[in-house]
C-alpha cells in the first residue's frame, strides 16, 4: 500500500492527487483477472466469427459489402453522435427503399436496413447513459395491442412467411416512432432533419413527373394509362407519397420562421401537388381533401393562408390553365376523366370491387376474431371458394378496415380505429396548445399528413409499402414528440 504523502505527491494539484491516492489504495476486485481473460477471449471469438462472415459474403457480395460497411459505420457515428439526425438519415435512404440486399435470407430494402441501424443505435446510446432502451407515450399502447393481436393470428396464416413480414413491419414501426421519441426533444430539434425529409421526397417526386407525359384515361375515368409512378411499384403508392407530402409541406410553410424554409415548403406543396396531379390516385386524392379540411379546422393559420393566399393563387391558376392549357390536352383530359370518375368506383371493369369487398366480408364471416392470418388476402382471395376470382390482382380489399378485419379480425379492427383517433387527438390539442405558432402549424400538417391514410384507407390499402409505413411511422413519432412537448410547456394545475 502506497504511502500518504507519496500519493499527494504525484502534482501540485492536491484534490487530484488525493483521488488518485484513494483509487490506488483500492484492492483489486476478486476475479478480475479472470473477467479480463474472458472479456479478451469474447472479443477474440467475435472477431474469428465475424472474419468467417464476411469472408463468406465477400466473395459473392463483395461490392456490397465495401459500401454498407463504411455507411453503417457512417450511420453509428451519427446516431450515436447527434440523436437528431434520426430522420434525416432515414429520408436520404427513401430513394433507394426498394433496392433489396441481394440475398433470400434477409429480402430487407435500404431504409429498412437503415431503420434497424437507427433504432439498434438509439437503443444503444440510451443504455450507455443509464437510460431505459426507449421511452414509451400513452398512445402507444394501442399501437402495441395491434402488434400483440397480429402476432396471435399469425399461426393460422395461409402463409408463414407473409404474416412474419407483416408483423416485423408493425413491430419495425412500433420500434421507430418510439425511437423519433427519443431522439427529439421538442418539435423544434427535428426540424433540420424534417428540411432533409422535404428535399429527398421533393426529388422522388420531380423524378415522377418523366413518366406523365402519355396519360389516359380509359371507361369514363375508371381505368388511368400511363400513370406516374417513379421508384414505386403502383401509381397509387406515388400518390399516397405525393399526398403525405403535400400536406406536409403545407404545415411547414404555415410554420416556417424564415423565408428560406418557407420557400422549401412552397416548393414541396408544388411538386407534390403536380406528381399527385399525374399519379391519377383517386384514394390520395380523397386523402389530400379530407387532410385540407382536418387543417382549415385545427389551424387558424391556414383558414387565413387559404383566403389571403391560397384562393388568389387557385383562381389564377385555374384562369392560366384555362387560357393556355385547353381541356382537350391529354394529361388534363386524364386528370378531369379521372376526377370525375371518383363517385363511380366500379367503372373499372379490370378492378371488380363490389366482388372485392363481398370476399373480405366472407372471410371475415369465416374468422373473425383472429382473421386468417396477417398477409393473407392475397391467398385467401385465390382459393375456389373465393368470391373475386373474377377480379385481377385481388391482394387486398381495397379498404384499410375491411383489408385488417380479413386478416387479423374485427377487434384488431377496433384497435387501428382507437390508435387512429388517439393519434388525431393528440394532434387537434396539440395544434391548439403549443406556445410556438410555428410548432402549431408544424403538428397540424404532420397530423394532415396522417390523416391522408385514413381518406385513402376508404377506397385502398398501400400500408404494406415499406417506405409509406416508414414515413408514417416517423410522422407518428413526432406527433408523440408534440404531445410531450405540450405537457412539458404547459403550467401545473
Amino acid at each position: 500500500m502506497l504511502e500518504e504523502p507519496a500519493a499527494r505527491a504525484d502534482s501540485g494539484d492536491g484534490m487530484s492527487g488525493t483521488i488518485e491516492a484513494r483509487w490506488r489504495r483500492r484492492p483489486a476486485p476478486a476475479g478480475g483477472g479472470a473477467k479480463r481473460g474472458l472479456g479478451a477471449l469474447g472479443i477474440l471469438v467475435g472477431s474469428f466469427v465475424g472474419g468467417v462472415g464476411l469472408a463468406a459474403v465477400g466473395g459473392r457480395f463483395g461490392p456490397l459489402i465495401i459500401i454498407t460497411i463504411p455507411a453503417a459505420f457512417g450511420v453509428a457515428v451519427g446516431v450515436l453522435g447527434r440523436p437528431r439526425l434520426a430522420i434525416a438519415i432515414i429520408s436520404l435512404t427513401l430513394p433507394a427503399g426498394f433496392i433489396s440486399l441481394p440475398t433470400d435470407a434477409l429480402g430487407l430494402g435500404a431504409a429498412e436496413i437503415a431503420v434497424v441501424l437507427v433504432v439498434g443505435l438509439t437503443v444503444l446510446r440510451r443504455l450507455g447513459t443509464g437510460k431505459v432502451p426507449l421511452p414509451w407515450s400513452p398512445p402507444l399502447w394501442w399501437a402495441a395491442a395491434i402488434v400483440l393481436w397480429a402476432i396471435a393470428a399469425t399461426p393460422g396464416a395461409a402463409s408463414q412467411e407473409a404474416a412474419i413480414k407483416q408483423v416485423a413491419q408493425l413491430a419495425g414501426g412500433l420500434l421507430l416512432a418510439m425511437s423519433v421519441l427519443a431522439s427529439y426533444r421538442s418539435l423544434g430539434e427535428s426540424r433540420a432533419s424534417l428540411a432533409v425529409l422535404l428535399v429527398v421526397g421533393s426529388g422522388i417526386l420531380a423524378y415522377a413527373l418523366r413518366d406523365a407525359s402519355d396519360l389516359r384515361a380509359q371507361f369514363g375515368g375508371g381505368l388511368g394509362v400511363n400513370r406516374a409512378s417513379g421508384v414505386f411499384s403502383h401509381p397509387n403508392d406515388l400518390g399516397a407519397f405525393g399526398a403525405i407530402l403535400l400536406m406536409l409541406g403545407v404545415g411547414w410553410t404555415l410554420g416556417a420562421r424564415t423565408p428560406g424554409t418557407r420557400a422549401l415548403g412552397v416548393v414541396t406543396s408544388a411538386v407534390s401537388f403536380v406528381s399527385l396531379a399525374v399519379s391519377l390516385s383517386r384514394g390520395a386524392w380523397i386523402g389530400v381533401a379530407l387532410s385540407g379540411l382536418l387543417l382549415l379546422v385545427i389551424l387558424p393559420q391556414a383558414r387565413r393562408a387559404l383566403l389571403f393566399a391560397g384562393m388568389p393563387v387557385l383562381l389564377t391558376g385555374t384562369i392560366l390553365v384555362l387560357r393556355f392549357g385547353p381541356p382537350e390536352t391529354p394529361q388534363f383530359e386524364a386528370v378531369a376523366q379521372r376526377l370525375a370518375s371518383i363517385t363511380r368506383p366500379t367503372s373499372n371493369p379490370y378492378d371488380d370491387r363490389p366482388a372485392i369487398y363481398s370476399e373480405a366480408v366472407r372471410q371475415i364471416r369465416e374468422e373473425p376474431i383472429l382473421g386468417n392470418g396477417p398477409g393473407s388476402f392475397p391467398f385467401e382471395s385465390a382459393r375456389a371458394t373465393s368470391l373475386a376470382r373474377t377480379a385481377h390482382g385481388a391482394v387486398h380489399a381495397h379498404n384499410v378496415l375491411l383489408t385488417v378485419g380479413a386478416e387479423t379480425g374485427l377487434p384488431n379492427v377496433l384497435l387501428v380505429v382507437a390508435f387512429t383517433m388517439a393519434i388525431g387527438l393528440v394532434v387537434t390539442r396539440a395544434a391548439r396548445r403549443l406556445p410556438d405558432p410555428g410548432d402549431r402549424a408544424l403538428v397540424a400538417g404532420i397530423g394532415a399528413a396522417l390523416f391522408v391514410q385514413v381518406g385513402q384507407g376508404i377506397v385502398d390499402y398501400n400500408l404494406r409499402n415499406p417506405v409509406l409505413f416508414i414515413l408514417l411511422a416517423m410522422l407518428t413519432g413526432l406527433v408523440l414528440v408534440a404531445r410531450r412537448q405540450m405537457h412539458e410547456t404547459e403550467p401545473p394545475p
